[in-house]
């Protein structure tokens, strides 16, 4: 059967797509959108989307192309402030594209519903025949959809990493910090055997000119290692004082804390 390809159909169906996937990308790495930017950057994806259907491009030139596009339409919707959070924000939006892109074609081409919507694809791009009034239907559906993992993945996630507030103190000096939960953190202090919070270089130095240094001994995936612990006068976590040692690491934390907390210590502030 033969299938009239419409550029405005084409172009309007990839500008939702592309915005559809910046939201979804905004809402991963947290940021707050801006429509206007969005817009522009789905408008560009959009245009792309028409050129790379109807022209052909060899494969290789054609990869180079969509990071390119996809590097403009990143950096118009997201103004990423360094060059690092730059390409951390392209690759959450090529991660995003391609799991959306292969579950469409998975849908499209596995199943029925492909030939019931005439869908046809050129150079990676989907057309598909159907009203605009059904593709707004489709793309508010989606986005309930979408809504409700997003919401899902929040909660698992915070179920997942669990922070909590962290007070320590030395002599007249203190320390207050967020601190991760971590159930591999199984370090003790090797003569007593308390628990060992690990803290990022810099947020409690001061340890270091009141206390006397412990070597803590340790085991990860790239060999042995030693670190060198502070027992505070006092540690607070959530409102409940904790006996552990300090070990001051500057291993790279995540972001929102600066600490990670030995594994059983939800156990011990219940």
């Amino acid at each position: 059967m033969e299938i009239k390809i419409y550029a405005d159909v084409l172009f309007f169906t990839n500008l939702l797509m592309d915005y559809a996937l910046l939201y979804i990308s905004l809402k991963i790495i947290k940021r707050k959108p801006h429509i206007l930017r969005l817009i522009s950057a789905a408008t560009i994806g959009a245009a792309y989307g028409v050129f790379a259907f109807f022209v052909p491009v060899l494969p290789f030139a054609k990869s180079g192309l969509n990071i390119i596009i996809a590097s403009f339409m990143v950096y118009i919707a997201f103004m990423p402030g360094t060059f690092r959070t730059f390409l951390k924000y392209i690759l959450i939006f090529l991660a995003v594209s391609f799991s959306a892109g292969g579950i469409a074609f998975c849908i499209l081409y596995c199943t029925a519903l492909g030939s019931w919507l005439g869908a046809v694809s050129s150079g990676g791009i989907i057309y598909v025949k159907v009203p605009i009034y059904k593709l707004l239907f489709v793309c508010v559906v989606c986005y309930f959809i979408m809504s409700l993992f997003t919401s899902v993945s929040k909660k698992y996630r915070r179920n997942a990493e669990i922070t909590y507030d962290v007070s320590v103190f030395s002599g007249e000096e203190k320390a207050t910090f967020k601190a991760l939960l971590d159930s591999g953190n199984f370090l003790t202090e090797p003569k007593s055997g308390i628990p060992v919070m690990i803290i990022r270089k810099g947020v409690c130095d001061f340890l270091a000119e009141n206390k006397n240094p412990v070597p803590i001994g340790y085991k990860s995936l790239s060999g042995y290692g030693e670190l060198y612990g502070f027992m505070p006068d006092k540690t607070i976590v959530n409102n409940k004082e904790i006996n552990v040692f300090i070990a001051i690491s500057e291993i790279k934390f995540g972001d929102g804390f600066d600490a990670i907390l030995p594994c059983d210590f939800d156990e011990r502030i219940e």
